[in-house]
């Protein structure tokens, strides 16, 4: 009776704890981590800044490093000017792009920081009339909450 009780509570346990693995070890992205020039870049001979350009990487709570986006948007939202630290974005975005996992893969590169996704993106059409730009990316899943990395505030002062 009592190797049959400690079997049992050795099981129950195994099973338990293999429960919260396979919770725990789902691979939803918790993160996304915007790096930027600090600067606007000029992409044709026309003087003043046209683009700007950064580096998006996205996490979860089992992989610090970044990884590949296999489902839901990456949004990268630009606003015309800066705000305050610690303060909420207001007002509408002067421009958003959306890619899909399939246009994220030709923009993919693997570095020591785990899988990254490279952009220059024109504001064609929409130019900030503001000395600044602020962007963050954002992280749509097919479910759920989206994740949203800091603000960055980048300078039209061309490189």
């Amino acid at each position: 009776m009592r190797r049959s009780l400690a079997t049992t509570v050795a099981a129950l346990v195994l099973a338990l704890a293999g429960c919260a693995t396979s919770d725990s070890s789902r691979s939803d992205i918790t993160e996304v981590h915007l790096f930027g020039l600090p600067v606007a870049i000029n992409l044709d001979n026309v003087p003043g800044a046209d683009a700007f350009s950064i580096r998006i990487y996205a996490s979860t709570a089992q992989q610090p490093k970044g990884v590949s986006i296999r489902q839901g948007t990456l949004d990268i939202v630009l606003f015309d000017g800066s705000f305050p630290p610690n303060q909420p974005i207001t007002g509408k975005p002067l421009r958003i792009w959306s890619f899909s996992p399939q246009q994220l893969k030709a923009l993919a590169n693997e570095n020591r920081l785990g899988t990254g996704y490279e952009f220059t993106l024109p504001w064609a059409g929409t130019p900030p009339t503001r000395n600044r730009v602020t962007v963050f990316a954002r992280y749509r899943p097919k479910s759920g909450n989206p994740v949203v990395s800091g603000p960055s505030a980048i300078s039209l002062a061309t490189r």
